[in-house]
């Protein structure tokens, strides 16, 4: 009996051991997620209208990279684990030559059914032609079938004068409810506009507004770079515009003194700019954010005032 306790213990200390390492190992995925930021970084220029930009973004120490290149044939670069995921297709010559083949293949199979479809109504003609050779035999009932024939068409036409007025009749009826439906469509409007005025002049409206104002305002904070430059040289045709750069761009120094380095040329037309940029971004602060949103009171009532409104 005790070894038999003591095996028990032995294979639920295992399973103890083995669950609180999964558990662990969840926890670690969960925190690495949320609190490793992605880091990202691009750089680009401009001169005489021609252009280049280069961004790369990494995460996980770049586990997972994503790279993008304007000046390479292929642009876009996604790797996990150092592996490239987005290949492209490769276009070899064996795929274009069986595509030609298949296309001569189609073509010879629409010249033979043209020719067969000819053959057919070269017979059909033949086969008309004899018809209409042929005498026509006159029957002896021949009147008969065409005084009944009389009595159906007359017929005919007074079911199809009963149609016409039933037709007329719905119509009308249709007219006078589109009618009535546009009276209380434009009354049902007027509702609906002072229902939706109400719900946004009411409190919880203002502060799920701020709520999501503050949400908004955080994300951008998080997202928008940190570290960003630019340098160049600015000159156009006018000197009232290059004045009115100038006149910006000093206004501004005090605040952007670290960041904006571009020199204003009067003398020549020109526009070579270059910039370069890095910032991170925490998916913990977006996940924080949007739980904060979802389950807000203000948001839920003000979600729920506007689904009623529609009713």
């Amino acid at each position: 009996m005790a070894a038999f306790l003591s095996i028990l213990l032995t294979i639920l200390k295992i399973i103890g051991i083995v669950l609180l390492s999964i558990l662990g190992l969840i926890l670690f995925v969960i925190i690495v997620v949320l609190f490793v930021p992605v880091t990202y970084k691009a750089k680009g220029n401009y001169h005489d209208k021609e252009y280049s930009l280069q961004a790369k973004a990494k995460w996980l120490l770049g586990l997972i990279a994503v790279s993008f290149d304007l000046d390479r044939e292929e642009k876009l670069y996604i790797k996990v684990f150092g592996i490239r995921i987005n290949r492209p297709k490769k276009n070899s010559e064996e795929s274009c030559s069986q595509e030609a083949s298949d296309l001569k293949d189609e073509s010879d199979l629409q010249n033979e059914g043209d020719k067969n479809t000819s053959s057919n109504t070269l017979d059909g003609l033949s086969l008309e032609n004899e018809s209409e050779s042929k005498p026509a035999d006159i029957n002896e009932g021949a009147m008969e079938s065409l005084k009944e024939e009389d009595t159906e068409t007359f017929i005919n036409q007074e079911e199809c004068k009963v149609k016409k007025d039933r037709k007329k009749e719905k119509k009308e009826k249709k007219e006078k409810k589109r009618g009535s439906k546009k009276d209380s469509s434009k009354e049902s409007l007027c509702d609906k506009i002072e229902k939706y005025r109400k719900i946004i002049e009411s409190k919880d409206f203002q502060k799920a507004f701020n709520l999501c104002k503050e949400s908004i305002g955080k994300i951008l904070k998080d997202i928008l770079p940190r570290n960003w430059e630019i340098d160049g040289t600015v000159g156009f045709e006018d000197p009232e515009m290059n004045g009115k750069v100038a006149g910006i761009i000093g206004m501004l120094y005090p605040f952007i003194k670290k960041r904006i380095h571009v020199i204003c040329d009067f003398e020549r037309e020109i526009i070579d700019l270059k910039f370069k940029t890095k910032g991170t971004i925490f998916v913990c602060t977006l996940v924080f954010v949007a739980i904060k949103v979802f389950f807000n009171k203000n948001i839920r009532r003000v979600l729920k005032m506007f689904d009623e409104a529609k009713v």
